[in-house]
């Protein structure tokens, strides 16, 4: 898919944003995402689908029950993240 494109089919904006037909649907009919009419088809400009995404709200962490156990912490931070090994091949 040319991603330089400068309006998506709805077919294209479902593939370029991974959200689903029904769901591309719903936000243009709720007047969430601006699409526009050229006879029968309906195109979606770039800036208006990277709007969209933007303006969806971000996800909160889930919050681990208090008797869950984290990797962390039995490790250092060091190997937590890996830098062990990284450190080794250097």
């Amino acid at each position: 898919m040319n991603t330089n494109k400068l309006g998506f089919s709805i077919e294209e904006a479902v593939e370029f944003s991974g959200i689903g037909r029904t769901r591309i649907f719903s936000a243009i009919n709720a007047g969430q995402l601006v699409a526009r009419k050229f006879g029968r088809r309906t195109v979606i400009l770039r800036q208006d689908l990277e709007a969209f995404l933007r303006a969806l709200p971000a996800r909160a962490p889930k919050e681990l029950p208090a008797n869950t156990i984290r990797a962390s912490a039995f490790l250092s931070s060091k190997e937590f993240l890996g830098q062990e090994a990284i450190d080794e091949q250097k």
